[in-house]
C-alpha cells in the first residue's frame, strides 16, 4: 500500500492528509472485488495541524466518510460544505469484477497530488509481482477543488478542458515524478513495462508552493 501525503494548499492555506488504499501483497489480492478510494481530510492550517478543540461543530475525531463529500465528477469543481464536510473522497472503482487500487507512492505540485490506480495482470501466475497485462489510469486531482488537472493536449491553455485520467502508459505504472523542464513542471511517468512518457495536465505556477513531509503526519501540535 501507498504512504500518506501530507500538504498545504497554496490557495486555500488548508493542510490535507491524503490518502489512498488498496493493497498487492499476496496472489489473491490480484483478483479483489473490493471497492478501493482515496480521501483527501483538512486537518488544519499552514501554522499547525488540528487538535480536537479546533474541528468544527459536531466534527468529531476519527473523521468518518460522513463528513467527507464524495466526489462523481473530476471534470468539475466541487465546493466543500464547510463547516459539515471537511474534505473529500473518490471511488476508483470496478472492472470486471476487480477493483482498482493503488499501490504506489504520490508526488504532488502547487496543491495537485498525482497518483495511478491500477489492475494487476499476471493472472495465471502465483507472483503477486507479476503485473504483466496489467492496466493503469494516472489521476492528478487539485485538493482544493476536487477537479482533475490532467488533459489530453500536450499545450494546454486555462481554457483546455480537463479529463477524469489518463491511460498513456502500457503496463502497471509504477512510478510519477513531478520535474522542472525549462522552468515548467512536468509530471513524468513510468511502468513495469519500461514504458515512459509525458502526462499532460494544467500545473500552474510553484510560486507559493509549500510541500509537507509525510512524516509530519505523526505531529500534533
Amino acid at each position: 500500500s501507498a504512504r500518506l501525503l501530507v500538504l498545504v494548499h497554496p490557495t486555500t492555506r488548508l493542510r490535507y492528509v491524503f490518502v489512498v488504499s488498496g493493497r498487492l501483497l499476496h496472489d489473491s489480492d490480484k483478483s479483489s472485488g473490493q471497492m478501493q478510494r482515496f480521501y483527501a481530510i483538512i486537518d488544519g492550517t499552514g501554522s499547525r495541524f488540528w487538535n480536537s478543540g479546533d474541528l468544527p461543530s459536531g466534527v468529531p475525531y476519527p473523521i468518518g466518510s460522513s463528513r467527507l463529500r464524495q466526489l462523481t465528477d473530476l471534470t468539475q469543481k466541487v465546493p466543500l460544505a464547510m463547516p459539515s464536510q471537511v474534505g473529500w473522497y473518490f471511488e476508483l472503482g470496478l472492472a470486471a469484477g476487480v477493483g482498482w487500487r493503488v499501490v504506489s507512492d504520490s508526488p504532488s505540485f502547487f496543491g495537485t497530488v498525482a497518483f495511478p490506480a491500477m489492475q494487476p495482470g499476471g493472472a495465471t501466475t502465483s507472483d503477486p509481482c507479476d503485473l504483466t497485462g496489467g492496466s493503469n489510469r494516472i489521476y492528478a486531482i487539485d485538493l482544493g477543488t476536487g477537479q482533475s488537472r490532467l488533459t489530453a493536449s500536450a499545450n494546454p491553455t486555462p481554457d483546455t478542458p480537463v479529463v477524469p485520467f489518463v491511460s498513456t502508459l502500457t503496463g502497471g505504472v509504477t512510478d510519477l515524478r513531478f520535474l522542472s523542464v525549462s522552468g515548467k513542471a512536468r509530471l513524468m511517468g513510468g511502468s513495469d513495462s519500461g514504458n515512459t512518457g509525458v502526462i499532460h495536465g494544467r500545473w500552474g505556477s510553484s510560486s507559493e508552493l509549500r510541500r509537507m513531509n509525510w512524516r509530519a503526519g505523526v505531529i500534533n501540535d
